[in-house]
């Protein structure tokens, strides 16, 4: 019978914890919420307390942290806003190098940056890093080629790693403007845009009107909430280019913040023309804006030689002893270019595996200890992808059954 009392108790406090009708929107209501589920717990005997924690269910009520605000809740229960613009951060925006690089000077301040880099990022990263860089320096591969696997690292969610990878492929090379112009943009991106912005602006004055750099600029001082110095470069980079994605996205967000909701849903349609993501869709929904097949653009102009078998030129096959006798180099020498691009590739993919064991253990840490409630409560991330040509057809198929076809 007292199993049965705690499963309906436990049924009980799981609704009034998570099926509310109406979710707290003010400091107050969280209190309240509080005490109503202190109420709850005070009914309960010891064992059926206990029983609770064997089904992973808490039977202490967290306590609001001092100082939390009307807005923190708000933002709490929403999940953060959308389309939430910095604010001006007046610390970082102090905190900009009073410098103006050259040239002659550029080396120096990478040798700075990356020791602000190696500080910041956390041990194991850096270590995987450190493996990374050595292995392509040892092999000597050039500075751009490590730049790229810095790009590589960051595309598949290791922010740290390659910013380190970048760092030392910058300082390899501190004239190349690609390398130099990413670096800033991994720097704005992960959290020191104050640190970009004396590398960008000597960029912009070595390649005046490059959308590249100056949308990185422009990135750079939006993320230290500077919204004014950010639409004067993010205006360039429009005029320039009407349809890029990054400078539109974030024109969205400006505008919407000041309230111009149209002006917003032009903005982030333009990013979306080019650049697909569900992200857009789904904030143009939040817009009012209901996206159709046509603002989507699709590639037109497949890879020719996708798996690179064009690359490699089969010698003709033997038919006769006279034939096999003749075609013997040729065959020997193909085997030896398929051996030796073997050989290449095997080199090539070792920093994926040394990331892949490095991400795996960080996912086995990350799981390490802990039940089967708080591995639940993990978000996982989205089983299928953004496909573009997928959401393209269903919007083509939506209209037409609004047309009646």
């Amino acid at each position: 019978m007292k199993q049965i009392n705690t499963l309906i108790i436990a049924t009980l406090f799981a609704s009034a914890a998570f099926g509310q009708q109406k979710n707290p929107s003010n400091k107050k209501e969280v209190d309240d919420k509080i005490k109503q589920a202190q109420g709850q717990l005070i009914k309960l005997t010891p064992e059926q307390k206990k029983m609770l924690e064997q089904m992973g269910m808490s039977t202490k009520v967290p306590s609001m942290p001092t100082g939390t605000t009307d807005a923190d809740v708000k933002t709490a229960v929403s999940g953060g806003g959308a389309f939430d613009v910095p604010s001006k951060n007046n610390t970082l925006i102090s905190a900009i190098p009073q410098i103006t690089l050259t040239a002659a000077t550029v080396s120096a301040y990478i040798k700075t940056l990356n020791d602000y880099v190696e500080k910041g990022i956390a041990n194991d990263a850096k270590q995987v890093g450190q493996n990374v860089y050595s292995y392509f320096k040892t092999n000597k591969y050039k500075p751009e080629t490590i730049g790229n696997e810095g790009i590589g690292f960051w595309t598949t969610g290791q922010p740290e790693i390659a910013v380190y990878i970048m760092g030392r492929a910058c300082a390899d090379n501190s004239s190349d403007a690609d390398l130099l112009s990413n670096f800033a943009a991994m720097l704005g991106m992960g959290g020191a845009p104050h640190r970009a912005i004396p590398l960008l602006e000597y960029l912009d004055k070595q390649y005046p009107d490059n959308t590249t750099i100056l949308n990185n600029l422009g990135q750079a001082w939006f993320y230290l909430g500077e919204t004014d110095k950010a639409n004067i470069n993010l205006e360039k980079v429009i005029k320039a280019f009407a349809y890029h994605p990054q400078a539109n996205y974030t024109q969205c967000l400006i505008q919407q913040s000041k309230g111009n909701t149209t002006q917003a849903v032009e903005k982030m349609k333009n990013s979306l023309a080019y650049s697909f993501s569900l992200d857009k869709i789904n904030m143009l929904r939040k817009l009012g804006y209901k996206v159709k097949g046509s603002d989507m653009r699709k590639p037109f102009r497949p890879d020719p030689n996708p798996l690179g078998l064009k690359n490699f030129v089969r010698p003709d096959v033997p038919t006769s002893y006279e034939d096999e006798m003749r075609l013997k180099v040729d065959w020997d020498a193909f085997q030896k270019q398929v051996g030796d691009q073997s050989m290449a590739l095997a080199k090539e993919i070792i920093p994926y595996q040394q990331a892949a064991v490095a991400k795996a253990t960080q996912a086995y840490k990350k799981f390490d200890n802990k039940g089967v409630k708080e591995i639940s409560e993990m978000k996982a991330n989205s089983v299928l992808p953004d496909n573009l040509y997928r959401i393209v057809g269903e919007k083509n198929l939506e209209e037409m059954n609004k047309d009646g076809a």
